[in-house]
């Protein structure tokens, strides 16, 4: 299992989505437990931290074609 902040912002800059960038769907993360709960959760904890408020993002449809495009949750064994 991959380990930290690092890791996965690495995997979102490979399907050109920055984390806290300005692009429409970059991810703004609004609580730092959002790392360790996709880590532990995957696509499930990704969905779950959204509502809880602790990522948000402009276009999140956008942000959506760019994790699919990319194969994100599949490559990372997030799913």
């Amino acid at each position: 299992m991959p380990h930290g902040r690092p890791w996965l912002e690495r995997l979102f800059a490979e399907a050109d989505v920055l984390v806290n960038g300005r692009r429409p769907w970059d991810i703004q993360v609004r609580d730092e437990r959002f790392y360790p709960a996709v880590l532990r959760g995957g696509v499930l904890a990704f969905g779950e931290s959204y509502m809880a408020g602790w990522w948000d993002t402009e276009a999140l449809d956008e942000l959506a074609g760019h994790l699919a495009a990319h194969h994100v949750a599949s490559r990372a064994g997030l799913n």
